[in-house]
């Protein structure tokens, strides 16, 4: 009979144990659910609240492109290769070039009839550029500063300011254009305030804004104006951010 008690016994105690092991498994568990709902919880409250609007006809709101093209960032040196391009309506130019990506161009198609159904002229000036035409307007700009009194050990970064490096230019992206005048003078043209209050809504950003340039590595170009996708050009003309603090969030 002891015997029996004592079996009795320590089956007993052996399945409480495994009861309170399976609590604490538990427990643990939940305290990995609670860590990731936290986790899930900053990451949500972190997403920028923008009020939704509707893209224009057409357009897919949520598709975007956020390739980084910068001194830091330069492009593959295939880029150009692999690169679908199409060529615009003549009577949008007023330059040479007339190519941008293709993925973008529905997008600037619809700005720019947008804008001249508004009665805004506005013209593309310069759009997708080849490393090669970015390397020879580059030597162009090295050989201007110098001739402009700046030391030739200098005049490579000076350059750099105002002409992105070979590589490093949106231009050879084909997902940045410029717009009728490459001078500041752009910045009282109503193209320009037609931009400021429109061109968020066919996906495109000033790029490289006045108060930016110690970010963005490049002056003040009011021209100059990229495609990042409807959305994110609303989040980040809402935030007040460049591309490089829009990546780095």
């Amino acid at each position: 009979m002891k015997n029996c008690v004592s079996i009795v016994l320590a089956l007993l105690f052996i399945c409480l144990s495994f009861t309170g092991c399976g609590k604490r498994e538990t427990g643990a568990a939940r305290d990995e659910k609670t860590d990731v709902s936290s986790s899930s919880s900053i990451e949500t409250s972190s997403v920028v609240s923008v009020p939704e609007e509707p893209a224009p006809a057409g357009l897919d709101a949520n598709f975007s492109i956020l390739l980084l093209a910068n001194p830091d960032n330069p492009l593959p040196k295939d880029y150009d290769s692999t690169n679908p391009l199409l060529e615009l309506p003549a009577k949008y130019l007023n330059g040479e070039l007339k190519q941008v990506d293709a993925e973008i161009y529905p997008y600037l198609m619809a700005l720019l009839d947008a804008a001249w159904a508004d009665g805004i002229e506005l013209y593309v000036r310069s759009p997708y550029r080849s490393y090669a035409t970015q390397e020879m307007l580059f030597k162009n700009k090295i050989d201007r500063v110098i001739k402009a009194g700046t030391p030739a050990d200098q005049a490579e970064a000076e350059a750099a300011k105002v002409v992105a490096r070979p590589g490093t230019s949106e231009h050879q992206t084909g997902l940045a254009v410029d717009f009728n005048t490459t001078t500041n003078a752009f910045e009282t043209m109503p193209q320009y305030k037609w931009l400021k209050e429109n061109a968020e809504d066919y996906g495109f950003i000033m790029r490289y804004p006045s108060d930016k340039e110690d970010i963005t590595k490049i002056v003040y170009e009011p021209w100059h104006w990229r495609f990042v996708g409807i959305k994110v050009a609303r989040e980040m003309n809402f935030l007040g951010v460049t591309l490089e603090e829009y990546l780095d969030r």
